[in-house]
């Protein structure tokens, strides 16, 4: 296993980092339900591989940037990230403590150069924090607790930041320079009531006519809406623009994916089981899918998920194995069924580090392999964790040294909470590092 991170300081009031690299054994093995050899799909690293893993130093410092947002309080925390496909650019959203001495937070949005510099023409110094008091309190806003927990970039360049205030569905769209949209909902911002325990946590744009799609849940429940352009909620979408699917116990939707042809589907948790479900442009759960339009992929928890150009659905998050987590991967065909040739019946369950372990971000790369990140604990605290696999689910061991990488940032808490693709194959890996936004990347095949 590599492990590659940063020795981190202050001097002269600048963050720096020095690059640490340490080959070890160990840091986990492949899990009983991993099987079969590397197939032959093609891909830089060969043996279907991807070659990726080493940091990219060209990027950041040394491989990556710590961003503070916070003037106080200590939660500065980046939940997903998107990179615009106009220019590359890198767009982050979590929260930030307000400095109301509550422990409340405020979206956050920062937008870094393809360098990963801070863009400064994003609101003047790359950052972005949205006090929840705003100037219509029928919206819902107070001085209270709001999370960003997805974010996507228009084709217009218009950013939309959409997860909780409260307990209510919240968005937030910004122009390009940063500020907020008045065509959006008369002042930039969306909150909408479900049910009680209301948290977005996935979004998409329709690329046919710029609606916008979340999902997440209220009161235990899948939730999932859909909005116009404008910021009101689309009522040829299941009747009032929002759909409820009660499932077995408590549930909730972590990721969400648009197919080719419009259907939706979506990937979390019920009663401690992976879940998904797909469901029409109408909104509508799709009898195609399981039969019931939701499919059960055993226990655990789907955090995030990803579409294979040939339909089949690839879902990560985690099971619970006799002593901690692991990483899982579970693939399915297009009619729900799981896709027997992945792993032991569909399923991929890996150790990392010597304790807990989850997948919070899954990218499928041109090849068909996949990189997995999330984190590790290493017995004391977390680290960024990436794990790469072949199309067929088993290691690919030219991803670091055995298929995993190690990232340890800071001497604290550091998960790696979102990971993009970029179209020269580099991967973007985000999340938080000592409460502090944190952005890295790792080289692509052949770099």
């Amino acid at each position: 296993m590599l492990r590659i991170g940063w020795v981190r300081g202050i001097a002269n009031g600048a963050i720096f980092a020095f690059l640490m690299v340490s080959c070890g054994e160990g840091g986990g093995s492949v899990g009983s339900d991993v099987t079969g050899g590397p197939p032959s799909v093609g891909g830089g690293g060969g043996a279907g591989g991807i070659g990726v893993g080493q940091l990219d130093t060209t990027f950041g410092q040394a491989g990556g940037t710590i961003t503070p947002i916070a003037s106080s309080g200590d939660i500065d925390e980046a939940n997903t990230v998107v990179i615009q496909k106009t220019d590359g650019k890198i767009v982050l959203a979590g929260r930030s403590d307000n400095g109301s001495g509550t422990g409340n937070t405020d979206f956050a949005v920062v937008r870094y150069n393809p360098s990963g510099s801070l863009d400064t023409a994003f609101g003047g110094d790359g950052k972005v924090t949205t006090f929840t008091q705003d100037t219509t309190p029928a919206d819902g806003f107070g001085d209270t607790n709001a999370i960003a927990h997805a974010v996507v970039v228009q084709p217009d360049g218009k950013i939309v930041a959409a997860g909780l205030s409260d307990s209510d569905f919240a968005l937030i769209r910004y122009n390009a320079n940063g500020t907020l949209d008045t065509t959006f909902s008369g002042d930039g911002i969306v909150v909408t009531s479900v049910g009680g325990g209301d948290v977005i946590r996935a979004m998409a744009l329709q690329p046919s006519d710029g609606k916008i799609l979340v999902a997440g849940e209220s009161s235990g429940d899948f939730v999932v809406a859909r909005y116009n352009t404008n910021g009101t909620l689309d009522t040829s979408f299941g009747g009032t623009g929002i759909v409820v699917t009660a499932m077995a116990g408590s549930s909730s939707i972590y990721a969400l994916a648009l197919q080719p042809d419009g259907k939706i589907v979506v990937a979390g948790v019920s009663d401690g089981r992976f879940a998904l479900a797909r469901y029409s442009t109408a909104g509508v759960l799709d009898i195609a899918f399981d039969a019931d339009g939701v499919a059960d992929g055993g226990p655990g928890q789907a955090n995030a998920i990803a579409l294979q150009a040939d339909g089949k659905i690839v879902a990560g998050g985690f099971v619970n194995g006799s002593s901690n987590r692991d990483f899982a991967l579970l693939r399915f065909d297009a009619t729900g069924a799981p896709d027997l040739s992945f792993g032991l019946f569909g399923k991929v369950v890996t150790s990392v580090g010597s304790d807990d372990a989850e997948i919070n971000g899954l990218v499928v790369h041109p090849s068909g392999a996949m990189t997995a990140a999330g984190f590790a604990n290493n017995g004391t605290d977390l680290d960024f964790a990436l794990v790469g696999y072949t199309a067929t689910g088993a290691f690919d061991v030219t991803f670091g040294e055995t298929g995993r990488v190690i990232t340890p940032i800071s001497d604290f808490d550091d998960e790696a909470k979102a990971v993009a693709l970029q179209t020269d194959g580099k991967v973007v890996v985000a999340g938080s590092a000592d409460a502090d936004f944190v952005v890295v990347r790792y080289d692509a095949p052949g770099l």
